[in-house]
């Protein structure tokens, strides 16, 4: 669509001079052409903007000073997240006499594309929202330039109405009026709609019937269904959640017995702070926060952040049972405020799916998987094209990290520090798993796929890389993945046409944070995780590398320990505590509750079903079993979350016995540890304290060890055991004399969410 604006450019036609500018960066869904038009008005300059894949060009004419200070404003507009000139240069005038928005371009090749992120309303939306005189008062699909969905809901670049599931709405007379109009704060919006042209919300019952349309009413029924206790599939931004009075334990045990669902915490959203409000609000109600939390929090994210509750925090206990944090956001759309704003109290809002599978983000699909799980269902017709999780971030003294990467975060773009020789495609670990796309000097990662257990997680693994290379439009002549053999996507990798390349779990892992981190230079990176297949068919878990991506040397590693019980022993954390008591041959802890028959010890001292690892992960929850007496978990880090949250103040330290193994290895022998893990006399929240120093004192100790053999400038920590609050503040506190800084990056999760880009970054740094 051409809008176009005539006005006299400039009277001293001597001096007209025109430019094409080629500019490329965060410029597409941020309402830049707007802003170019604004500009251009204002300078006096006639000519065009024009959109495409993956860059904006520009033709502007004036006086050589207008034209000059044109680009100047442009290129230094402070409200532009990155935009960089790919070219610029004089050409011949078109003896236009206005400025224009043209229709856009499709050239693929014309530059970088960059995909636009789903924020959340802008100030003035979001008071119109609230308004009870405003045409969009109470419409809760209100957008405009600057903030709404982007990603979620755009099928393919440039990002135009008519490659939007917003192409369905044509708009109405008033929608369009400010669509063209240039003073509008809504002038070219792409998402613009209102409640007589665009997308519309209903309820609907389990069996599909209509129960109440429109805003109003739909806000009514959630909010009947939620005080009696009733649990609501509800279409948001990338998927559905699933919502529940999150005060109320019967109704969080419903939804936990109806998701088999149950210990894993759910997040908890809570009514937005009011300005105004004097009185204590329902975020301070819930969780300690400090201005910074509070503001990533309100972001444009709007994350889910772990922040800890308070002592007398008013939501049932079993919401996140047995654990210090609390994952809580505020409303991260439209409707959730409307919500928020009449039921005014805390709510589950968890993800809306079977155990095992993604998100549904379909009516259809919806009302097929979800029936079994949700009392009522609210659905919209506007189309999500790509499923998104809600991001988790967290908080450390160093800064923040990402836990998993969704809305208002994903894709994550990153610069590389060369140029790939070719394009290639990384598909990640088997757990957590993202996908990363790599070409030119640009590397792509997708949001939160998740563990690819299932047949239908790994179909919509598939999807994902199917629907980034066209977005991307690039086309891999390369695979890389997991050294692991099991891993679907590496078996997914083998089945595939291209060259595979395998690149070992912990080299990505140092390589992924090097990469994260900005870093070139020799590094010490601690690695440490629940699993992963090392050299010569060895499970690693607990490692330290020194040197730079392509170049890593093993230089230490958690002395191995011999577990039994196969896939059970992650599931199961009596088997880590068992193997390290029995390797110790260590007495008066008894297994046989769990182990009634000594089939369990009789087959490790007979190495059945045994394999041996040096997984810190598995220390971990020998030590939550030790303290927390948790001998079987039913999610992911349970124990060693347990663990975290009972920790006190340490009584004692004792680091882990440096064992020298050969000239430049040594091994950090956990035996010490047992007899301090199991000592009863000892109350749990301190021996859990003091296993956490233990290993912060081991960190600084195998770095004092290192440095009289190795050269190294930076310490890195990478691997899901670095999610640990007490661990990484323990370790940056340690460091703080030291003149070797402890380097924590903030832009990628420290988990398996990284190894698709370690496995780019690791091959590419070892070719080069």
């Amino acid at each position: 669509m051409t809008t176009a604006r005539t006005y006299v450019a400039n009277t001293n036609k001597s001096k007209t001079i025109a430019y094409e500018l080629n500019i490329t960066g965060v410029i597409q869904g941020v309402g830049f052409r707007p802003l170019v038009y604004c500009l251009a008005y204002e300078k006096s300059i006639v000519g065009w903007v024009q959109n495409d894949c993956g860059c904006v060009r520009i033709h502007a004419e004036g006086t050589e000073l207008d034209v000059e200070q044109f680009v100047f404003d442009l290129l230094n507009n402070g409200s532009l997240v990155s935009i960089s000139l790919l070219e610029k240069k004089q050409v011949k005038l078109s003896n236009v006499d206005s400025f224009t928005i043209k229709e856009s371009g499709h050239d693929i090749a014309c530059g970088a594309i960059s995909i636009p992120k789903d924020v959340y309303l802008c100030g003035a939306c979001k008071a119109e929202l609230l308004s009870n005189t405003n045409r969009r008062g109470t419409y809760s699909f209100i957008a405009c330039s600057k903030c709404g969905p982007r990603f979620s809901m755009l099928r393919a670049m440039p990002y135009d109405r008519k490659n939007m599931s917003m192409s369905a709405f044509p708009m109405c007379e008033l929608c369009r009026k400010e669509y063209q109009s240039p003073t509008d704060r809504r002038f070219h919006a792409q998402p613009i709609s209102c409640r007589v042209c665009g997308p519309e919300v209903f309820c609907s019952t389990v069996g599909g019937r209509v129960v109440s349309q429109g805003d109003v009413d739909v806000v009514a029924t959630v909010v009947a269904y939620l005080n009696q206790g009733k649990i609501v599939a509800l279409k948001s931004i990338g998927g559905y959640h699933l919502l529940c009075d999150a005060q109320s334990t019967e109704a969080v045990d419903l939804l936990r017995q109806r998701k088999n669902r149950p210990d894993k915490p759910f997040a908890v959203m809570l009514p937005e702070p009011r300005a105004d409000e004097t009185s204590e609000d329902w975020l301070d109600k819930c969780v300690a926060v400090d201005s910074h939390q509070r503001a990533l929090l309100l972001s444009p994210v709007r994350p889910i952040l772990l922040a800890k509750k308070q002592s007398n925090v008013p939501i049932a206990d079993n919401v996140a049972p047995m654990l210090r944090d609390l994952g809580v956001m505020l409303p991260c759309s439209g409707l959730h405020l409307l919500i928020m704003q009449q039921f005014n109290r805390p709510m589950v809002a968890t993800s809306g799916n079977i155990y095992g599978e993604p998100m549904v983000t379909s009516t259809s699909s919806a009302q097929q998987h979800l029936s079994m799980l949700a009392d009522i269902f609210v659905h919209h017709n506007r189309d999500i094209f790509h499923k998104l999780d809600d991001s988790v971030l967290r908080t450390l003294k160093s800064g923040t990290i990402p836990i998993r990467l969704g809305r208002g975060i994903s894709p994550i773009e990153l610069s590389l520090p060369y140029t790939v020789q070719e394009p290639m495609l990384a598909v990640g670990a088997n757990q957590k798993n993202t996908v990363a796309i790599a070409l030119n000097n640009r590397l792509i990662v997708t949001p939160h796929i998740g563990d690819l257990d299932s047949p239908i997680m790994q179909a919509h693994f598939e999807k994902c890389i199917s629907d980034f290379q066209a977005l991307y439009h690039v086309h891999p002549q390369r695979i890389l993945c997991d050294s692991h053999p099991g891993y679907i996507s590496s078996r997914w990798a083998k089945g595939s046409e291209l060259p595979t390349t395998k690149v070992l779990h912990h080299h990505a892992h140092a390589s992924a944070w090097a990469l994260a981190a900005e870093i070139s230079t020799p590094s010490l990176v601690f690695v440490w995780d629940g699993t992963g297949l090392g050299e010569n068919g060895e499970m690693w878990g607990g490692e330290v590398f020194c040197g730079t991506p392509g170049n890593w040397k093993r230089v230490a590693s958690l002395a191995p320990m011999k577990l039994q019980g196969g896939n059970k022993v992650p599931n199961q954390p009596w088997r880590s505590a068992a193997s390290l008591v029995w390797g110790t041959n260590f007495t008066g802890i008894d297994f046989k509750p769990f182990d009634p028959q000594q089939l369990s010890y009789n087959a490790w001292q007979n190495e059945l079903n045994c394999h041996v690892s040096s997984s810190m992960g598995r220390l971990f929850d020998a030590a939550a079993f030790a303290c927390c007496e948790q001998s079987e978990v039913s999610y992911e880090g349970q124990a060693p979350m347990m663990l975290e949250s009972v920790a006190s103040t340490p009584s004692k330290v004792m680091p882990l016995t440096l064992v020298q193994k050969n000239d430049e290895f040594i091994q950090m022998d956990w035996r010490t540890l047992v007899p301090e893990l199991f000592d009863f006399k000892v109350s749990p929240q301190t021996r859990a304290a003091n296993f956490h120093a233990s290993l912060i004192e081991t960190v600084w100790e195998v770095t004092l060890h290192c440095r009289k053999k190795f050269n190294f400038d930076h310490i890195g920590l990478a691997g899901g055991v670095f999610q640990n609050r007490i661990l990484c503040d323990g370790i940056s506190q340690r460091f703080l004399q030291s003149d070797i800084p402890v380097v924590i990056p903030s832009s990628l999760p420290l988990n398996d969410a990284a190894i698709s880009v370690g496995q780019i970054h690791e091959y590419c740094s070892r070719r080069s």
